[in-house]
């Protein structure tokens, strides 16, 4: 039982850092665009 809850502890963790990285990625590209139509 205790080992259950580690490992859906364990995929929540990964699940958040995907979602992270691609907020992280969408955002790159959004600034990207930006700093192009400023220059």
């Amino acid at each position: 039982m205790q080992n259950d809850v580690m490992l859906k502890g364990s995929q929540q963790r990964i699940f958040n850092n995907e979602k992270y990285i691609l907020i992280v990625c969408f955002y790159q590209k959004d600034f990207d665009r930006l700093s192009l139509t400023q220059s």
